[in-house]
């Protein structure tokens, strides 16, 4: 959704309201596939959007920001095939893999590593390599190894043309330091799934819940995190987005839906087990609640290219 159409619907976008018992409904009624369709040609229909309108303003440059599990990597290689189906050309940076080595990250006072903050990234070099491939057509970017937490020997060559796009992806990809040398000619877009989920007129889940169980989610099948270990850890991502990623997401021009509205039934056919095997907490319960009143399905109606593989796995 374009900013200008995002402020007059502000309080819409940040509240859409999804009826579970419809979606449940048409799940019964065997449209399983139809819910799925629809709720994926909702995110790419909005992407398709996004690129025209960054298209239409000859911007070199799309930082494409947002919060923890909020969905960027998908996105960002969804808008690179988008691009290159129109015969656009494009580069992207992750900006994970300008992150400083744990001794050269800031230490907070209760005297652990400050995972959330923008100075955990090598802002000088993100300047250089965004400043050579705009200027030179040509930048070697770093490659970060995140199982060591460290920055590997190696590096990559990347290249853009003249006509190309670069994609900066990251959840600080809006922040002043990493954008102000090119404001002029970057497009800002800012994703994150906006939808609550009610239930009999009340509401039983929140999207910054739904996105905590997708972090979990993927932590339990890809990390091996426990369900007790990433629960744990979401408190300080939270006040980590609060503080570093939420102040600029208003400077956007597009905001980016990233709700996939039948993930939750998803999630009740596999990742409730999980919860139900973690040691009982009242956040579980909430989420054990909420799930138990969503009908259920399975992984393989889940299309190849939707943006909920990020989260799971095959």
């Amino acid at each position: 959704m374009k900013r200008k159409d995002y402020v007059i619907l502000n309080s819409s976008l940040l509240h859409q309201k999804v009826d579970v018992e419809q979606l449940n409904k048409m799940i019964d009624d065997g449209k399983a596939l139809e819910l799925i369709n629809e709720c994926e040609s909702f995110y790419y229909n909005q992407v398709e959007e996004l690129i025209n309108d960054m298209l239409s303003t000859k911007k070199r440059i799309l930082f494409l920001a947002g919060p923890s599990s909020a969905g960027k990597t998908t996105s960002a290689k969804l808008i690179a095939q988008k691009l290159s189906e129109k015969g656009i050309k494009s580069q992207t940076l992750s900006l994970d893999d300008f992150l400083l080595p744990h001794d050269r990250r800031v230490i907070l006072s209760n005297g652990q590593v400050d995972y959330e903050s923008v100075f955990a990234l090598d802002i000088p070099l993100i300047d250089t390599v965004i400043d050579d491939l705009i200027v030179k057509g040509s930048a070697q970017s770093p490659l970060f190894d995140m199982q060591l937490s460290e920055r590997k020997t190696e590096s990559e060559n990347k290249v853009l043309g003249k006509n190309d796009i670069l994609i900066v992806e990251g959840i600080h990809a809006l922040n002043p330091l990493i954008i102000a040398e090119h404001n002029d000619i970057g497009y800002k877009v800012y994703l994150c799934p906006y939808d609550d989920l009610y239930f009999s007129g009340k509401r039983i889940l929140t999207a910054q819940e739904i996105r905590m169980m997708r972090r979990c989610f993927r932590d339990c099948q890809m990390r091996a995190y426990t369900v007790e270990q990433s629960f744990a850890s979401w408190q300080a991502v939270r006040k980590g987005e609060k503080q570093n990623i939420k102040p600029f997401k208003l400077n956007s021009d597009y905001f980016l839906n990233t709700s996939i509205k039948y993930e939750v039934m998803i999630y009740n056919t596999y990742f409730k087990p999980m919860l139900l095997e973690a040691p009982p907490t009242k956040q579980s319960a909430l989420l054990i609640s909420a799930l138990d009143k969503c009908a259920k399905l399975e992984k393989n109606l889940v299309p190849d290219n939707s943006l909920l593989w990020e989260f799971m796995t095959k």
